[in-house]
């Protein structure tokens, strides 16, 4: 073994290798460029080929035959058997976990959709001073109007809608919008991003609630 290299050990990692090609790269491997192998060469080389097929020959079995007992069962047969794909998401233990729907929105939650949508349509045609009597007293005190209609004429932001309000028994609502925020870019021009948006809002007694400054 001295002018030769020590046969290397053979790993099977692709079971659709067949047994021609195995034999193939085993010749490639040990006969190539060494006209004169030796005896314990030759050796390695015909039991690193017959434990190569040995496993070729044991994966197709284990794909085609199924356990003792149970019909043979092939990969095809196996994606048949899968339940149709749901979208959710998935846990740990690889159980499939559906967020349940959102319930019915209450009377007093549509009415509070429209209300946040209204407002917003006053922004976007320019009724600051309509825009911020939804304010609360408290907000007011806090933000001028002079200050609302500095920020309303700096955003970026189009489309505006309120899309769900959610209540509790406190009658603290937290209100969901959705709008396309405008990123300008010199080569494209001005390019619409969708954005989401939290508002909470405080219902009265009169039934018109009135949007809380954060």
């Amino acid at each position: 073994m001295s002018g030769h290299r020590r046969a290397p050990m053979i790993a099977v990692t692709n079971r659709r290798l067949t047994i021609f090609q195995l034999l193939i790269n085993l010749k490639k491997m040990y006969l190539y460029k060494q006209p004169k192998p030796t005896a314990r060469c030759n050796i390695f080389a015909a039991v690193a080929a017959v434990s190569a097929i040995a496993i070729v020959v044991q994966s197709t079995h284990a794909q085609t035959v199924g356990a003792p007992g149970k019909p043979a069962t092939t990969n095809a047969a196996k994606q048949a058997d899968l339940p149709p794909a749901t979208p959710g998401w998935y846990g740990v233990s690889g159980e499939r976990i559906v967020a349940p729907p959102p319930r019915s929105m209450t009377q007093q939650e549509l009415a509070l959709v429209e209300r946040a949508t209204l407002r917003r349509q006053l922004i976007a045609k320019g009724d600051y001073k309509a825009a911020y009597e939804f304010f609360s007293p408290s907000s007011r005190s806090v933000k001028s109007l002079d200050a609302f209609e500095s920020d309303g004429a700096a955003s970026s932001l189009r489309d505006v809608r309120a899309t769900r309000a959610e209540c509790d028994k406190d009658g603290r609502c937290s209100v969901t919008l959705v709008a396309q925020g405008v990123i300008k870019q010199s080569r494209v021009g001005d390019l619409g991003v969708p954005i989401s948006l939290q508002e909470v809002w405080i219902a009265q007694p009169s039934g018109e609630a009135q949007l809380i400054v954060r």
